[in-house]
């Protein structure tokens, strides 16, 4: 796992000074540099840096238009969700569907 840091040095000086062990910082010019490391239970982690600003695939949609599509979503969730009770419980059955009490279960030889 790694983690974005805004400065990747300092965050390699925060770990060496407290005497973890950090790999060498590789740079790839004018993308990213990082260092990696694990810690005490020996998890692969590291920090990285981005050099150049993030480009956005696509332009942040309006914050009504947003509100109206999570509205919907969590409408449609909750409509799924009751389906899905509704299915998992069957309906009670009626007193005039149930057999009579004794029916189908046999009766015991008393010797």
């Amino acid at each position: 796992m790694r983690l974005e840091v805004q400065g990747i040095a300092i965050a390699v000086e925060r770990l060496t000074s407290t005497d973890v062990p950090v790999g060498e910082t590789v740079v790839i010019q004018d993308v990213v540099s990082f260092a990696n490391f694990s810690d005490h239970w020996g998890n692969a982690l590291g920090f990285y840096q981005l050099l150049s600003p993030r480009s956005l695939l696509s332009e942040p949609e309006p914050e009504p238009e947003r509100r109206r599509r999570d509205t919907e979503r969590a409408e449609e969730v909750e409509r799924e969700r009751a389906a899905g009770e509704a299915v998992d419980s069957p309906p009670e059955p009626s007193a005039s569907q149930l057999p009579p009490t004794g029916s189908g279960v046999p009766e015991r030889d008393p010797r």
